[in-house]
């Protein structure tokens, strides 16, 4: 009888045992946080502190600019998977402002923090209903930030900070790992910074106009002289008299580089090169052809660095026509 039993116990146990078994493999594994980002730079950012844990998305691919940027269904359904939207603000993705505010789980700005620049081109960006504005709550002097913050290295360093809080928060399984790499990237960025202003730092004397103002973090980090630009902003118009500015200058030998951008049409650039053989240069401020891998943002701004070093100095490495 006890053996009988101690035989249906075993028995029982068995089936208990196979059970949890089934339940255990059949139980979904603990999703990883979706985040995505607005542009490509602050994709790489994101990417380095979260390393390998999951990929960081984004809604403007490297094809886009955040300045005309339409939104599509794609986009839309990619805000609403995402436990965390990290943006620019609405001084630069305007697109997002109603579709963040309706659909993101979580949202952070991080093109507000202390040390933001005023934008020069503050009224450039497009109309904007000021019904819309005082519905969605934005406050007027974020409108007029400069919203070109990834090309600043130490301002980066402030992005690196409020974003690993945030996933911290959301995934707070994984707050060691986001901590450490979050402390190794900053100290990568110190360095980087240091190697760009003792490479720039003979260059401070040559002047050169770029596309469009929207470089003036990296230009006032590095001390650069930016005499101007030919547009406030991608979208607007150059008028006759810029482009007269510039061929004086030209003419006067203040000219050192041109700068224009894969992403639009420099069509009139090319014939001042062509006319007064002032030499130009691609600068790439969205990181159009840079990886998302390990150390992408810091191969993004070396690169950047190095182009303007090249053209101001006449370098056969920059392609020059």
């Amino acid at each position: 009888m006890n053996k009988s039993l101690s035989v249906s116990r075993i028995k029982l146990l068995i089936s208990l045992a196979a059970s949890w078994v089934i339940v255990l493999w059949a139980a979904p594994a603990q999703s990883q946080v979706e985040v995505i980002t607005s542009i490509k730079p602050l994709q790489l950012i994101v990417q380095e502190i979260v390393g390998q844990r999951f990929s960081v998305g984004v809604v403007v691919g490297s094809a886009g600019s955040p300045h005309d940027y339409s939104l599509r269904i794609s986009d839309i359904e990619k805000i609403k998977l995402a436990d965390l939207v990290v943006w620019v603000g609405p001084h630069l993705e305007n697109f997002l402002v109603k579709p963040v505010q309706k659909y993101a789980r979580h949202s952070l700005i991080v093109g507000n923090l202390p040390g933001v620049r005023i934008s020069a081109e503050e009224h450039q960006h497009g109309e904007r209903d000021s019904h819309d504005e005082a519905e969605l709550n934005i406050d007027e002097d974020l409108l007029r930030l400069d919203p070109h913050i990834w090309l600043d290295p130490i301002y980066a360093k402030k992005i690196i900070e409020i974003t690993s809080l945030k996933l911290i928060e959301l995934d707070p399984s994984a707050a060691q790992l986001y901590r450490a790499n979050a402390e190794k990237f900053t100290t990568r960025l110190d360095d980087l910074d240091r190697n760009i202003r003792s490479k720039l730092s003979n260059s401070r004397d040559k002047g050169f106009y770029v596309f469009h103002d929207g470089y003036g973090y990296f230009v006032e980090r590095y001390q650069l002289r930016q005499l101007g630009s030919f547009k406030f902003s991608p979208e607007t118009s150059l008028s006759v008299r810029q482009l007269t500015v510039v061929k004086e200058a030209i003419d006067e030998k203040k000219v050192s580089c041109i700068f224009q951008e894969p992403q639009y049409n420099g069509q009139f650039i090319e014939e001042l090169h062509k006319n007064s053989g002032v030499r130009i240069a691609a600068l790439d401020p969205l990181a159009m052809d840079i990886l998302v891998e390990p150390g992408g943002y810091i191969n993004f701004l070396q690169k950047f660095s190095t182009t303007i070093y090249q053209c101001l100095n006449d370098e056969e490495q920059t392609g020059k026509r």
